[in-house]
């Protein structure tokens, strides 16, 4: 073929058809692997798609966590104020239970020395 072309041509081509050969072998190849970077960037779309709306999802329930962690806050201190009432409650039963006790002891004594008067 390459005489043929030398013929026709009036000079040596055949330099030129193998850079042409290998030239599309390696378009060939080029071609191979962009296809594969396009289904590789189809494959990524399709697992990205849904990354907005887990997004979302994800934003609302932490929406959700700080909410809670509020009214955890709020219920928290609702709790100690109403321990704090408690514990002055207490402490005011307990000082009344004493002066009732100390008032009932000085009423025991005088009932029994009135008794032991009595007897006599």
């Amino acid at each position: 073929m390459a005489e043929e072309l030398k013929t026709v041509l009036g000079f040596d081509a055949s330099q030129a058809i193998n850079t042409l050969v290998k030239l599309d072998s390696q378009l060939t190849g080029y071609t191979t692997t962009m296809a594969a970077a396009a289904n590789s960037t189809t494959g990524f779309n399709a697992a990205a798609k849904n990354v907005d709306a887990t997004l979302g999802q994800l934003s609302n329930a932490q929406q959700g966590v700080v909410a809670s962690q509020n009214n955890l806050v709020a219920s928290t201190k609702k709790v100690t104020k109403s321990t704090k009432t408690t514990s002055s409650a207490v402490t005011d039963a307990a000082k009344k239970t004493k002066k009732a006790t100390k008032t009932m002891m000085l009423s025991w004594q005088s009932m029994a020395r009135i008794n032991h008067q009595c007897s006599f």
